[in-house]
């Protein structure tokens, strides 16, 4: 029996971020960039014919749950990237978190300069605002010109 992280297997959780990276390499070929897979000791997934470092981090929406100012237990749909220690070390110059629906078609990006992370372990990106305030990653969500004009 294949060991499992989260109720899934490494084969699933492996697939899910393969259908990432496939998906931000479309997006940014449509866009002229072209990107080049980087070895594993690296510290990145890929280095951009724009000269841009790039890490991707995948994840399918699920339910999570949050605790109101008022004491009241929420469950909304989110997206939860875990952040292993090697991403802590900032090797790379974007992350983009890749957030797929249940179907595993895309329903958001967020391109997110480096200098704007504090990584602690994970990210989790809530599908509505309605219970935990304001995502502080939305002025990067699709927002691939940040990658396009470096800007």
């Amino acid at each position: 029996m294949a060991k499992k992280v989260f109720g899934r297997t490494f084969e699933q959780i492996k697939r899910v971020g393969e259908i990432g990276e496939s998906l931000v390499r479309l997006e940014l070929a449509r866009r002229n960039i072209y990107l080049n897979r980087m070895s594993l000791f690296c510290g990145f997934d890929y280095y951009s014919s724009n000269g841009f470092r790039i890490e991707v981090k995948t994840a399918r929406i699920g339910k999570s749950s949050t605790t109101s100012k008022y004491k009241k237990k929420y469950y909304q749909q989110s997206w939860h990237f875990l952040i292993n220690k090697k991403l802590r070390d900032y090797k790379y110059d974007f992350l983009i978190l890749v957030c797929l629906n249940k179907e595993e078609e895309p329903e958001r990006y967020y391109i997110i300069p480096t200098n704007e992370l504090n990584l602690k372990g994970s990210i989790s990106v809530y599908k509505s605002t309605k219970y935990v305030g304001k995502n502080k990653f939305e002025k990067y969500k699709d927002n691939w010109g940040l990658l396009v004009n470096g800007k």
